[in-house]
């Protein structure tokens, strides 16, 4: 799976930089840097988190964000059942509230 190179397209297509994880999740720095904490792709499930976290840093709201994910999945061919699964178990322990946007 290449989903590192895939990975690193995405961060220069948007302009994001990546930094290794301390803590997942995405923001703006200062109000102009845009930098993500994430994973590092190796398979569909890290690049799905990394995808919805390049999502935060183009202003989606938490579903948007899954669904960029989503989108990303599609676009590089990455097995979108998995992705979903990754997506429900997420917000199953986080916010059950948005499960049913992703049956």
């Amino acid at each position: 799976m290449a989903a590192w190179s895939d990975a690193l397209s995405l961060l220069k297509k948007h302009n994001v930089k990546w930094e290794a994880p301390t803590i997942l999740h995405g923001r703006a720095v200062d109000g102009v840097a845009r930098q993500i904490y994430a994973p590092r792709p190796v398979d569909a499930r890290s690049f799905a988190v990394f995808c919805h976290e390049i999502g935060h840093i183009l202003g989606n709201d938490e579903v948007g964000s899954w669904n960029f994910a989503l989108e990303q999945a599609r676009s590089f061919g990455l097995p979108v059942e998995e992705v979903k699964r990754t997506i429900r178990v997420y917000l199953f322990q986080n916010n059950p509230s948005l499960l049913p946007y992703f049956q």
